[in-house]
């Protein structure tokens, strides 16, 4: 495990003692943009840690990594997130798994979206981006979101004056994006003042990197010391805790999540017309109800970076929460991999209960996961009745058992 991947651990297991000891949540702060966008130095400048940014073409952060800040005395843990990039779009499902995983022992104290001030162009994939962040924020908690553009480094005065009508271009998409004309913005890279002004001058990168650390901390001091009262949650963490499927929050919607893949997320890289055959194949109504598979023994799940984060906080959690199971809904089961929903069960095991046995193997025991398991291997009967239960926990123990 390298240093980064132990940092991680080490903040999701002080994360998870602070929330036992005193029954308050971590301050978390959430780093998103663009591949590229500067996310890891960011990291570097606010942590004071090395080994995020490597300064190459290569150094894109491929996994979610969690490290801690003390500014001010205050403590935060600020999560990097894979970039985003028009090719995958599976980020923005991982940034929804990720909060879910993680809200039972953190405060989303804030998001930092970052953009490269010497992008030309406004495009498609930040439009997505702008609306994806409206849809997990919800209006009342746009002010906690901080747009930060990154790169401000001139080789002349005209690029400077280049940078500054760009900067005024993106703030309009931003505003007309997140529907408010009054957004939380910083320049990193800028000059500011003691009373958080931009002083309209750039500071070299490299020959004062000190400064340009000072001054993001300066901001997130400003921007988040204060926790009010009033605190209003991401829409995200209240749609989750209202027990709102993920299909159907406003971020589900926007990213047109079925009930089926908001779990299983199989159309992570398929062709849409393979992604259409595979909902058919497991509509109820649609499979053969007789039909049996071969057994297939469980395998490993995904390692992504927010796998790893989701898998590893549950079992830290499991016992801080009352003896209630941990639901993390992570998804992502590729072709013949069953869906690994992080459950982990802290309360006695039934050996009468299908939803016990699948929790046992990592598969989803919620409604709309019985419900595909029985159309995939054949069960018929009527749904969620004693007997059809009983022929799913025979399935599953003959499978995998």
């Amino acid at each position: 495990m390298d240093s980064k991947a132990e940092r991680t651990q080490e903040c999701l297991a002080e994360m998870h003692d602070r929330f036992r000891n005193t029954k308050s949540p971590a301050d978390l702060l959430i780093l998103i943009g663009r591949v590229g966008t500067g996310k890891s130095s960011l990291m570097e400048d606010l942590t004071g840690l090395d080994g995020y940014s490597q300064q190459s073409v290569n150094s894109v952060t491929q996994e979610a990594e969690i490290a801690k800040a003390v500014i001010e005395g205050r403590e935060y843990f600020i999560m990097d997130t894979p970039g985003f990039d028009a090719e995958n779009k599976n980020t923005y499902f991982e940034i929804i798994r990720g909060i879910q995983s993680i809200r039972h022992v953190s405060r989303i104290t804030g998001l930092l979206y970052l953009t490269c001030i010497n992008q030309s162009r406004f495009e498609d994939i930040d439009r997505n981006l702008i609306r994806f962040i409206y849809a997990l924020c919800g209006e009342q908690y746009i002010p906690r979101v901080t747009f930060i553009t990154t790169f401000w480094t001139v080789a002349s005065v005209q690029q400077g004056e280049t940078f500054n009508r760009q900067l005024g271009a993106l703030q309009r998409e931003w505003e007309q994006g997140v529907r408010t004309q009054h957004l939380s913005l910083y320049l990193h890279g800028r000059e500011y003042n003691a009373n958080g002004l931009d002083m309209g001058r750039i500071i070299n990168w490299f020959a004062n990197r000190d400064q340009v650390a000072r001054h993001a901390k300066e901001m997130i001091h400003r921007n988040y010391r204060h926790t009010a009262s009033e605190f209003h949650p991401p829409r995200i963490v209240r749609e989750l805790d209202a027990n709102i499927p993920m299909s159907e929050t406003e971020a589900g919607r926007l990213l047109g999540l079925s009930s089926t893949s908001a779990s299983e997320s199989t159309s992570r890289g398929q062709p849409r017309e393979q992604q259409e055959q595979q909902r058919r194949t497991l509509t109820p109504s649609e499979a053969p109800r007789n039909s049996r598979q071969e057994p297939r023994a469980p395998q490993e799940p995904p390692s992504s970076g927010f796998y790893i984060l989701a898998n590893g906080l549950a079992r830290l959690i499991g016992n801080v929460l009352g003896g209630a199971t941990v639901d993390v809904n992570i998804g992502g089961p590729g072709p013949g991999r069953p869906p690994f929903m992080g459950n982990v069960p802290t309360g006695p095991f039934d050996q009468n209960s299908s939803v016990d046995w699948l929790k046992r193997y990592n598969l989803d025991p919620s409604r709309e996961g019985r419900l595909r398991y029985a159309a995939t291997h054949g069960i018929g009967g009527e749904p969620f009745s004693a007997d059809w239960g009983d022929a799913i926990r025979r399935d599953v123990m003959r499978r995998y058992g």
